[in-house]
């Protein structure tokens, strides 16, 4: 089985000591709602002997996940060959398993975009698919966030499970190598990573150093998970904050760019070739509005923008409202991202989409 690694996971080959853990999460009520029932520790370790033989049957199977920053094993996730017959086997499945504690982290997204990569240039599989429980909502938007397609004509009874059984009727998602190369061919190069923004907002406020994340991040923050990868972190901060700022951020690396586009209001601090953080600052008025640019193109954030509350990881963070990162994602030629953003804003906040989505 080949090792895989992300930015903060571990993709390996099972251990004797992950049955304590993997035990603990089969029986978690949680993890296992979509399930008929709960494991034990005979049943879990079956489940790890049967996930063992099919890596030496097929060379891939279900990997052990480790969390990089603790070590901890917090699940399983990877490819297996479904053990029934339907109308779409043989086929190559990926799913996952995680600990509850790590869900809404954008874990079980990160680590199956590596599992896919792996599928479509090592393995050199043709279509992946995966299923689940037609009301399993949580797995079936990990599907859809790593590209997988669902059409309704492929649902299907689960073979295993009884006719009177809630859990029978299951949906089928979708992903081709030739769609899967299309997408990642868009994929940005850089990537500032979710530690990252945590680490250094927590340094801010921990100064007394007020930002608020804007962009895909303040996006991701609203929705309490990560969703995609960023090429940077967007900030709004008060311009009498900004010395401060300045004097902490240099000293950890980061530097002004030099761009033809650079503001006094608006510039781009980068670290290395990877990093960078684009800086909208602003001075509030009476009203709470944060005013940006100068007297004869002032622009401004409306007040209620900066009432925004989000979290990633654990941490809570202010952030630009739901509803004006919907407004300000109007007005201009459209990305697929503009459309993923907005589609999940407006999901999770019973939002009305704008003219265009």
């Amino acid at each position: 089985m080949k090792r895989l690694e992300t930015n903060r996971l571990i993709l390996r080959s099972w251990r004797d000591d992950d049955l304590d853990s993997m035990v603990a999460i089969n029986q978690d009520p949680t993890v296992c709602q979509y399930f008929p029932e709960l494991g034990n520790r005979d049943t879990t370790l079956t489940l790890i002997d049967r996930i063992i033989k099919h890596d030496e049957a097929h060379g891939f199977s279900l990997y052990a996940v480790e969390m990089k920053a603790t070590e901890e094993m917090i699940g399983f996730l990877g490819l297996m060959t479904p053990s029934f017959e339907a109308h779409f086997t043989p086929a190559m499945e990926i799913g996952w398993r995680l600990s509850s504690q790590h869900w809404n982290q954008g874990l079980a997204t990160e680590g199956a975009k590596a599992v896919l990569g792996h599928a479509f240039t090592d393995l050199n599989s043709e279509e992946i698919v995966s299923f689940t429980v037609i009301n399993n909502h949580a797995s079936r938007r990990v599907m859809e966030k790593i590209g997988m397609k669902h059409n309704s004509a492929d649902d299907f009874d689960h073979p295993k499970l009884g006719e009177k059984s809630p859990l029978r009727r299951h949906v089928l998602y979708r992903l081709s190598k030739k769609d899967w190369f299309m997408k990642n061919q868009i994929q940005p190069q850089k990537d500032f990573p979710i530690q990252q923004v945590i680490e250094l907002y927590e340094r801010l406020d921990n100064l007394h150093i007020p930002i608020w994340l804007d962009g895909g991040w303040g996006v991701d923050a609203l929705l309490e998970e990560q969703t995609r990868m960023h090429e940077d972190l967007d900030i709004v901060i008060e311009e009498k904050n900004l010395e401060s700022f300045l004097n902490l951020i240099q000293s950890i690396g980061y530097a002004k760019l030099n761009r033809e586009d650079s503001k006094p209001w608006n510039f781009v601090l980068g670290f290395g070739e990877t990093l960078e953080i684009d800086v909208h600052v602003v001075n509030f008025d009476a009203c709470g509005n944060g005013i940006y640019g100068p007297k004869a193109k002032r622009g401004f954030y409306p007040a209620y923008a900066f009432e925004g509350v989000g979290k990633l990881g654990g941490t809570s963070l202010a952030c630009l409202t739901p509803e004006y990162q919907i407004e300000s994602h109007t007005g201009y030629i459209l990305r697929e991202k503009d459309f993923q953003d907005v589609s999940s804003l407006c999901e999770r906040f019973n939002l009305k989409k704008p003219d265009g989505y």
